[in-house]
């Protein structure tokens, strides 16, 4: 009977000690695993981390996984292909704004040839989130009016020059953009009203209008300095 309870207790101290070692090893090496997401799946990943820290089931594994995808995204420096994806994405977002979506609100206001690209697209592309006009779209149009557009030619500058102060006014603009596109999303993809072709198509027209904002906000959110190397200049 001691052997039983003794090697029990035992059994208990030598996983108790594995999984303090794991965490350790974890610690260590988690900068590494963010490597492994440009090569392998998800699934190659979960059954890699628990062969070598022997995590005791799957949703250890996949939390780890979830710590890994945020470790990744701070960066020493922001790279070249974020900054300029960044960076085309606000500068064609200005003619966009003035020139199209404004025209939600003031649409006889415009040229008519003006009148009539808008007109084109919603006949092209059967965009009726658009063309409704509906009064919470308005009010999206109004916030993209007073409160968007200055902020782009805010970013531009920020960016160009690397201003560490855009971090903060980025990660409002990423969350509250990304939240005003979901419901077009939604109301465009599940209303019933365009045909699968379309929805594609328009899918395709506003998601980096979803995913290029919220990508913004959790690369401020988690770098407290953006730009390291101009923080004195700040």
């Amino acid at each position: 009977m001691k052997c039983l309870v003794g090697s029990s207790v035992q059994q208990h101290l030598d996983q108790t000690h594995r999984i303090s070692l794991t965490k350790v090893k974890f610690n260590r090496n988690i900068s590494n695993f963010s490597l492994l997401f440009s090569t392998i799946n998800l699934r190659n990943i979960e059954k890699f981390l628990r062969s070598i820290y022997r995590f005791p089931n799957r949703l250890e594994s996949y939390k780890v996984i979830i710590l890994v995808i945020v470790g990744s995204w701070k960066l020493e420096e922001m790279n070249a292909l974020l900054k300029w994806t960044l960076l085309i994405y606000f500068i064609t977002h200005i003619p966009i704004t003035l020139l199209v979506d404004l025209q939600v609100l003031f649409h006889e206001n415009y040229p008519k040839p003006l009148q009539e690209v808008f007109n084109w697209y919603f006949t092209t592309y059967k965009d009726y989130v658009i063309a409704d006009k509906g009064l919470w779209l308005q009010s999206f149009i109004v916030a993209e009016l007073l409160v968007q557009l200055p902020f782009f030619f805010l970013a531009v500058y920020g960016l160009i020059y690397e201003k560490n102060w855009i971090r903060i006014p980025s990660i409002f603009y990423g969350v509250h953009v990304a939240t005003t596109v979901w419901p077009i999303l939604a109301e465009t993809i599940f209303a019933g009203r365009n045909s699968m072709q379309e929805i594609v198509i328009l899918s395709g027209f506003y998601l980096p209008y979803f995913f290029i904002p919220l990508i913004l906000a959790l690369y401020m959110a988690v770098n407290p300095i953006p730009f390291p190397s101009k923080a004195k200049r700040v």
